[in-house]
């Protein structure tokens, strides 16, 4: 074989193993997307990895990794691919701004909603939507510029049903009980009551057509007061529960998933004023009490110096996570120069201990 034939034959060779790659990496591609398509998100995750190793560039791939990694709940590993995926495809902004948000990047999901809401027509029906997302990542934003430091002295995961009895609080306080009030065929929630150690006052949450509201009765001699809504500026379109008062008989914490909410119910406070008869405008109590999820119940125990909350943010349907925390005197924000530790405090994930709280200030 002359050495011009050995040329031409060794080109053949490579050229059909270049084919012959190609097709076999299209072929890979073909079925990551039938995968896909098919909701096997593990397998077509697999598959997508292998071909980015190939081609990390790749706007496509990278979309369809992160979608993967986003069906699969895995936020932290579909973000960096979104973000390659650049802007080929406008609604990766739509999927960052929700990521964005559930991992405490609230800043960067304002802006994600806000490209994705450039690019939709004047007449979407999606937008509404977009700009109440945008509403709740700014209001979170702020939020996470003050996040209360506060020191968690025991944490247990327990039945949902009933929670309260791990609530070990002075007598005192007074009561808290929990019933369930069935609302439809499909609905169970809690009815929490709320009495005074006097036992002359009440505070509990019902249902009025289906929503849930916080109301009050007080004892007259051997009889009760008609039930009466708590306030116009503590009930709203949306519901109110979990109602506790404090030993001053003025302020009261409770639970809404009202639109000052970033998430299922959050806690607020709330305090009466006597001159007027009326409670001022509730207050988001904020990080880290707060998440996407349900925080509710929050009860502070002034003469034990204790407090307790409960939220079901990353657990089982029918558990929550009771945390038991030394209150602040006066609140205390967490101060760093690192966003990750910020973020990680609003989360729960960097707590300081009850010794630590004990400890003193050395200055």
């Amino acid at each position: 074989m002359s050495f011009a034939d050995r040329c031409k034959l060794q080109f053949i060779l490579i050229f059909f193993s270049l084919f012959l790659s190609i097709s076999l990496f299209g072929q890979r591609a073909v079925e990551a997307d039938a995968l896909f398509s098919s909701k096997q998100y593990t397998k077509a995750r697999g598959i997508y990895e292998t071909l980015l190793k190939q081609k990390p560039n790749d706007p496509k791939f990278n979309f369809r990794y992160a979608q993967c990694c986003y069906e699969l709940k895995d936020a932290e590993q579909a973000i960096p691919h979104f973000e390659m995926a650049g802007s080929k495809f406008p609604q990766r902004d739509m999927y960052l701004g929700e990521l964005y948000f559930t991992t405490y990047r609230f800043d960067k999901s304002v802006i994600a909603y806000q490209n994705y809401l450039a690019t939709l027509k004047p007449d979407d029906s999606k937008i509404q939507e977009l700009q109440n997302k945008i509403a709740k990542s700014e209001k979170a934003a702020r939020m996470l510029s003050k996040v209360e430091d506060i020191a968690i002295v025991d944490s247990i995961l327990v039945d949902k049903t009933d929670f309260l009895r791990f609530y070990k609080t002075s007598s005192e306080l007074g009561t808290i009980n929990q019933s369930l009030l069935k609302l439809n065929a499909r609905r169970t929630v809690d009815k929490i009551t709320y009495t005074t150690q006097r036992k002359d006052r009440v505070y509990y949450s019902d249902s009025i057509h289906g929503q849930m509201d916080l109301f009050t009765s007080y004892k007259l001699f051997d009889t009760w007061s008609a039930p009466a809504s708590v306030s116009k500026i503590i009930n709203t379109s949306a519901n109110e529960n979990y109602p506790f008062l404090l030993l001053d008989g003025i302020t009261l914490y409770f639970a809404s998933d009202n639109e000052n909410s970033i998430g299922g119910y959050d806690i607020f406070v709330t305090r009466y004023t006597p001159s007027s008869d009326s409670f001022l405008a509730p207050e988001n109590v904020g990080f880290p009490f707060n998440s996407m999820a349900n925080d509710y119940m929050m009860v502070i125990d002034e003469l034990q110096k204790t407090g307790w909350f409960a939220t079901d943010r990353n657990q089982p349907a029918d558990k929550v996570m009771i945390y038991k925390f030394v209150p602040n005197d006066v609140k205390i924000l967490f101060r760093s120069e690192n966003t990750d530790s910020v973020r990680m405090k609003a989360q729960l994930k960097l707590i300081r201990s009850a010794i630590e709280a004990a400890m003193p200030v050395i200055m």
